[in-house]
């Protein structure tokens, strides 16, 4: 049996959903899995089912959770009571959070691009949409998971340097472009999209990326190279007015708030749409 958490929480055998009960109960579930192998109190279990609140019979409402998902488990993973909480026993790779990690290590141990790729591939793939989607709050989401929403964007990163080292500029832009655009703050998206564009032909568009970075961020913009020239060969050479691109890189502390006001937002977007498909220079 399989436990997703990244995505809508459920249970899977072989091609069969398995249902884990309504939304308190997955959530007791989920984090019970994402903690395999270590127990979770029961206070803890309320203070994440009920974080404003709970009812006086908060405690009594875990346990009866526990009871119907040990029912629903029997024979495919281990739940049992352990000090003051409750522990699940299973191997942790029939979690995709898990996998998801474990995957995330050996693509970094890996030395081929392309093979690094297809793990990363892999691993991004566990992802059916925002963790805990259907369970969890967006507060919750964010104690239980943000460093693990965190790890995805990192290896997300990691695939585009892969990439982008492997030669594969002209299939990433317009990903890269749509990323760099919903996380803005992001120097190394943002660095990686300029040498994609410019290893494209499109210097230009790449010097006006980071004309639009360092006017949001005045200061930013030596990070921002620094970011493109360790993912390789950013021309050391090529300045912006009033920001020179020579000699050491600094990382400066880069702001990390965007303006609120869509239209004081930069859009790396617009002419990927409308410019004509990028083709290798011959």
């Amino acid at each position: 049996m399989e436990f997703l958490l990244l995505g809508a929480v459920r249970a899977r055998q072989g091609a069969q959903s398995v249902p884990l009960g309504p939304r308190q109960q997955r959530l007791v579930f989920a984090v019970l899995a994402w903690e395999v192998g270590r127990p979770v109190s029961v206070d803890r279990l309320i203070s994440l089912l009920w974080p404003d609140s709970p009812p006086r019979t908060a405690e009594h409402a875990v346990r009866v959770c526990v009871s119907k998902l040990r029912s629903i488990l029997a024979g495919h993973a281990e739940l049992t009571a352990q000090g003051s909480g409750y522990v699940l026993r299973a191997d942790p790779l029939t979690i995709d959070a898990h996998r998801f990690l474990d995957l995330v290590e050996q693509a970094r141990a890996t030395v081929d691009d392309r093979r690094k790729v297809e793990v990363l591939d892999e691993a991004l793939g566990q992802w059916q949409g925002p963790a805990l989607a259907d369970t969890a709050s967006d507060e919750i989401r964010e104690r239980l998971f943000g460093g693990l929403t965190e790890a995805k964007l990192v290896a997300t990163e990691d695939r585009f340097d892969a990439l982008l080292r492997l030669g594969r500029h002209h299939s990433v832009v317009s990903s890269l472009a749509s990323l760099a655009e919903t996380y803005p703050a992001r120097e190394r998206l943002v660095g990686q999209l300029m040498l994609a564009l410019h290893r494209g032909g499109q210097s230009g568009h790449a010097l006006d990326v980071a004309r639009r970075t360092a006017s949001t961020w005045p200061g930013s913009w030596a990070s921002i190279q620094g970011a493109s020239c360790r993912t390789s060969s950013w021309p050391s050479c090529v300045t912006i007015p009033h920001w020179p691109l020579r000699g050491a890189v600094a990382r400066p502390s880069c702001p990390r708030t965007w303006p609120t006001s869509p239209a004081a937002r930069p859009r790396w977007t617009s002419w990927t749409r409308s410019s004509p498909e990028i083709r290798p220079r011959s």
